[in-house]
């Protein structure tokens, strides 16, 4: 998952289930009117009106036993619902509890990104209220700001602050709100609201250590993934991340695009990863591509290097979005000097390439 070179903590966390949480309570609830950002409103009424459709959920394992909590929000009067991801990682079920007491299994994933922290469920139920979808590209630094979740199980709960900065974290492709308005473990996956009451972010994470550091994860990260309309069961997925062609790759000979990871910011890492680049680029096989979001698989490297700067050894490996290693190398320069970069690069890819060809003609009938 991603990272700000700083100790994030999950907001998530493992505590009891409540006991109204033992029967499913089937209910319909009203619809919310679409919000627009044109009016500003106050925090009473954008909390009155958004409190409806933030939910704390409860996952649980195969055998059934709670293995945490966190937040979430409706954004389709279907059932369609929005999370993080580390939320539901590892669970086979889960159930959603409304403030107003009603709660609704969980059907299934519809979609979801690991690296970005973000799911998409799909709930058993109709006629939910829901929260209006913001434009996160248009969010200002200094521009107000409301947070709804469940931290500490307390559901519900309203804080409000701004929006601190905006972070660019180009080596992962992610961006980023910082935000002064508080949340705390159990926050993951609530909303993030601006004073028109539209969802402007999903809460993520907050930084240990320091105070009123917190993260969301911009709305328009999301919107692309809830087009998905089949949902999976918990245990069948969430632990692929689904590729923008909609489908997770299983097998290195499925790969048909990459992206390249960060090999480290030392002189010899840097340009074993431009030369890996334009070798790769050169190949029919293969497409390269800058957005995380894109990839089949991501390319990992640690590039060691000598007291002078040049590379001397390097270990790659190509994973999956969801962790699972595809194939992995390891490349030692033949020659000290200027061409160890290159025949570094050079093994590498054709090893890989190879690898993928390989793999693609043992699956063909």
């Amino acid at each position: 998952m991603f990272s700000l070179l700083l100790v994030l903590v999950l907001l998530s966390i493992p505590t009891p289930r409540p006991d109204n949480l033992t029967k499913t309570h089937m209910q319909n609830i009203p619809v919310l009117q679409d919000q627009t950002h044109e009016t500003k409103k106050d925090i009473a009424t954008i909390s009155h009106d958004a409190q409806k459709a933030v939910f704390l959920i409860v996952v649980s394992n195969a055998s059934g036993r709670e293995i945490g909590q966190g937040s979430g929000v409706v954004v389709s009067n279907d059932g369609k619902v929005i999370t993080s991801y580390h939320v539901i990682d590892g669970a086979s079920s889960a159930v959603i509890k409304f403030p107003n007491g009603a709660f609704f299994l969980i059907e299934g994933v519809l979609a979801a990104d690991m690296a970005k922290d973000i799911a998409v469920l799909k709930a058993f139920g109709s006629d939910f209220p829901t929260v209006a979808l913001g434009d996160s590209d248009k969010v200002q630094v200094g521009e107000e700001v409301v947070s709804i979740g469940s931290p500490l199980s307390l559901e519900a709960t309203v804080s409000n602050g701004i929006i601190s900065s905006i972070r660019e974290l180009k080596d992962e492709n992610q961006r980023l709100f910082q935000t002064t308005a508080p949340i705390s473990p159990g926050s993951s996956g609530g909303a993030l609201l601006n004073m028109g009451g539209e969802l402007i972010g999903i809460t993520t994470a907050e930084m240990v250590g320091g105070q009123n550091l917190n993260f969301a994860v911009p709305i328009n990260v999301v919107k692309p993934l809830l087009s998905a309309s089949s949902p999976r069961k918990l245990a069948d997925k969430p632990n692929v991340k689904e590729t923008a062609s909609g489908r997770a790759v299983q097998r290195l000979g499925e790969v048909k695009s990459i992206a390249f990871a960060s090999f480290g910011q030392t002189r010899a890492a840097l340009i074993v990863r431009e030369k890996l680049i334009n070798r790769l680029a050169k190949s029919d096989r293969l497409k390269l591509v800058d957005d995380l979001s894109q990839a089949d698989a991501v390319l990992n490297g640690v590039v060691t290097e000598d007291v002078y700067g040049i590379a001397s050894t390097a270990i790659f490996r190509l994973d999956t979005q969801g962790g699972h290693i595809l194939w992995s190398g390891e490349s030692l320069a033949r020659d000290w000097g200027s061409s160890a970069s290159s025949q570094i690069a050079e093994k590498i890819a054709n090893d890989l390439l190879s690898s993928i060809e390989k793999d693609s003609k043992r699956a063909d009938p």
